[in-house]
């Protein structure tokens, strides 16, 4: 129970410094870059693919509770990035792209693959390539971010004490 406990305290020591103002900014950049999209992109792309029309306004609060779903998304990819020591904005661009691929992307195939009322594949074809780069703005932007300030890397093996040379 001890050694559990020291290694939350060793693995919370370890955690990546984070630049508020770098994730707040990415935050406000992908919103922007969704809101371009929607408003210029996406009713075109929908025309295309059968998707329903998006609708001409959209509540206050929906649009906050997405801003704030993007700061989440923004530290998330940037913690990640500071723990894999990631610090140049186009391998943070590919990386973000990565996240969603392995994170949001499997959740919206699931819903597209539900039908209406969760989503559908017409829907899906318009939402991906917003979030696919809205992810690609994040890491390279999240990428000065984060920094490591560990003075040991995180994954480090320990050999016992018996293996050590005399």
């Amino acid at each position: 129970m001890t050694r559990s406990l020291l290694s939350i305290e060793v693995a919370m020591r370890d955690f990546p410094t984070i630049r508020p103002w770098t994730v707040l900014l990415a935050a406000v950049v992908s919103y922007a870059w969704s809101g371009l999209y929607f408003a210029a992109v996406a009713p075109a792309l929908g025309r295309a693919v059968g998707a329903p029309d998006l609708p001409e306004t959209v509540p206050a609060s929906a649009l906050i509770i997405a801003f704030l779903t993007r700061v989440v998304v923004a530290f998330g990819i940037a913690a990640i990035l500071g723990f894999a020591g990631v610090h140049r904005p186009g391998i943070g661009a590919l990386a973000g792209m990565g996240v969603f691929a392995v994170t949001m992307l499997p959740l919206m195939v699931g819903q597209a693959a539900f039908g209406p009322p969760s989503g559908s594949w017409p829907q899906f074809a318009v939402a991906v390539p917003e979030a696919l780069l809205g992810s690609a703005i994040v890491g390279a932007i999240g990428a000065k971010a984060g920094r490591h300030s560990a003075r040991q890397p995180i994954l480090h093996a320990r050999r016992p004490p018996s293996d050590l040379p005399n």
